[in-house]
This record gives C-alpha cells, structure tokens and sequence, in this order.
C-alpha cells in the first residue's frame, strides 16, 4: 500500500512536508505510510483519495474500482427529461 500512496502523493507535485501539511498530519505520518511502517487508518485513505484524486478502492487494495465502487450515479426521476419536438 505504501507504494501506491507514495505515487498518488507524487501526481499532486507535493514532497511530503506539504502534503502532511494539508492533510493536517505531520510529514512523519506521512512517510510512515508510504514506507509500510504503519497502516493508516481509514480517514487517512479517505483524506489521501480525495487529496489525490485516486479512487480509495486502488489506495487500498491496487485494484481498479468496480463501476458499483464509483459512488452514487444521478438518475433523473422519469418525467423529467427534456422535452423533445
């Protein structure tokens, strides 16, 4: 895991200290993560993913998400589609 959230780190162009700093954490924690010291807690992913960018699914497991991983779709309630001529 420590891998892929150095990489998702990496793609906002940020070294450790700044990344910390806007996730709230220190740069320890930080590199702790990134070199498999300790597992971080799911907040952390959670802060890590939308930091990033990356899915969650692939921060924890390195796996693609599925399309029901995706989050919520929007549906629009039937009768509300544009009306067409």
């Amino acid at each position: 895991m420590g891998d892929r959230l150095r990489k998702a780190r990496e793609l906002t162009d940020l070294d450790r200290e700044q990344f910390a700093a806007e996730l709230g954490v220190s740069r320890q924690t930080v590199g702790n993560a990134e070199l498999d010291r300790v597992k971080p807690r799911k907040i952390m992913l959670r802060a890590w993913a939308l930091r990033t960018g990356v899915p969650l699914v692939w921060l924890e497991t390195g796996e693609a998400p599925r399309p029901s991983d995706e989050g919520p779709r929007v549906v629009r309630h039937q009768g509300l589609e544009p009306r067409t001529r």
